[in-house]
């Protein structure tokens, strides 16, 4: 009996390496797809869009030109390719029981497989409140573990566990699915090598992935303590001054992701201990719930729940710490802003033209049958 054909459902969680595995995807798209994995789509935030198109009512803001069919085109590219499939996008986690449906009915066509990473709450909650206000936001740690915890910010408190509560996301995408072919793979402990969450992820996938590119993404970088505490007082004085297109392209794009984390990072951001050990009693829930639905753990459970006092004496952060990490910021961004010429209009036409093709329908259904008719080609080829 021939093997099926599968789709794999990479649904995040948000902070657990998704980043890092959607980078290694795309680069060694062409390597993998010769060795039968697609993942698909015409650039590489095809997948995001899609998952917008399929949870419009919590992505709103994210809405952009030809969102809408996003979905139904990347199940198509996949419903074109012969053998397996891979697609993944955190923003998957917060689909509701009827989406996930629809998903689910729209990939009808393979055997569909949940995979779901996932990481211990005393390093997901620091880096959630990094990720928050690399996003505009100017609550402050202390402040964003309190609400987290108590819920004193309903609305924060929502958004965070909606993400972020583990078992609920499984439930939920995993109703119509065997627990068999819901797969939890998780973050190896601190200190590992992100080559050991790779080997977990890809052993589900199973690819050979010998010769792949696994160097994390240069914009994938984490910010510090003081480094982030300086985008979030940032924030606080530009309030929405800038419009969230330019922030995200500028503040976030250029000032979080490459010149702050350029300065080397020295003070972590940790959890008080009364905090820490608060989070590792909700994650042992976690481990004892995914145990006991008899999901495949791929890497140990034993990863999810931090030792007890795994919470820290957080540093406090100064105001002189907070001006050195700001003249040192200004210093990078005058010698990026000195670069050639023809680097700063070769990215500018780049971008421009990335625009255009958004903007207008006919060139993108040209790019749409592009993909097609390389599809089939390809499908072709692997069949003779």
């Amino acid at each position: 009996m021939s093997t099926p054909r599968r789709i794999y459902l990479h649904i995040g969680l948000p902070k657990t390496g998704t980043t890092f595995m959607q980078e290694i995807l795309w680069r060694n798209r062409t390597m993998a797809a010769a060795r039968g994995l697609l993942y698909p789509g015409r650039d590489s935030a095809a997948h995001h869009r899609a998952s917008v198109d399929l949870v419009p009512d919590r992505y709103q803001g994210w809405i952009e030109p030809h969102t809408a069919g996003a979905w139904q085109w990347l199940t198509e590219h996949a419903a074109m390719w012969s053998g397996d499939v891979v697609i993944s996008s955190e923003l998957l986690a917060l689909a509701a029981p009827a989406q996930v449906a629809s998903a689910l009915a729209s990939l009808a066509f393979a055997e569909v497989h949940i995979v779901c990473t996932a990481r211990d709450l005393v390093r997901q909650i620091p880096s959630v409140w990094q990720e928050d206000v690399k996003n505009k936001r100017t609550t402050g740690f202390t402040e964003f573990v309190g609400q987290v915890r108590d819920g004193r910010n309903a609305q924060l408190s929502e958004i965070f566990w909606s993400y972020q509560e583990l078992p609920r996301v499984l439930r939920t995408w995993a109703a119509d699915v065997p627990p068999e072919r819901v797969h939890v793979v998780t973050v190896p402990p601190r200190g590992s090598s992100t080559d050991l969450l790779w080997q977990r992820f890809v052993s589900v996938l199973g690819i050979d992935a010998t010769g792949f590119d696994t160097a994390a993404p240069p914009h994938n970088s984490s910010l510090d303590l003081v480094q982030t505490e300086l985008l979030r007082r940032l924030n606080t004085v530009l309030g929405d001054s800038i419009a969230w297109p330019e922030y995200i392209r500028v503040v976030k794009g250029q000032l979080a992701e490459e010149v702050l984390p350029a300065l080397g990072g020295r003070t972590a951001i940790v959890l008080p201990a009364d905090a820490g050990e608060w989070a590792t009693g909700v994650a042992q829930r976690f481990a004892t719930e995914i145990e006991a639905a008899g999901y495949d753990v791929v890497g140990d459970l034993a990863d999810l729940v931090p030792a007890p006092g795994a919470g820290e004496t957080p540093v406090e952060t100064g105001d002189t710490e907070i001006a050195d990490a700001a003249v040192r910021a200004l210093a990078e961004l005058m010698r990026r802003s000195t670069r050639p010429a023809e680097e700063l209009v070769e990215r500018g036409v780049r971008r421009r033209l990335v625009d255009l093709s958004e903007q207008h329908r006919h060139v993108m259904a040209m790019r749409r049958a592009y993909w097609r008719t390389r599809a089939r080609l390809h499908n072709a080829a692997r069949r003779r």
